[in-house]
């Protein structure tokens, strides 16, 4: 039983480090995304 718990545990820790690597390039890169709503809004005046 107490395998079992250690590989929810481990299940769950990798899921949140999942997230955490998925979630942090978005807060890292506003530049990037803040070109592409330029590059949008220039397209949308044009």
């Amino acid at each position: 039983m107490k395998f079992l718990r250690w590989l929810i545990m481990a299940f769950g820790l990798g899921i949140i480090f999942c997230l955490i690597v998925i979630i942090t390039p978005v807060d890292k890169t506003p530049l990037n995304e803040s070109r592409y709503y330029q590059l949008a809004q220039q397209k949308l005046d044009s």
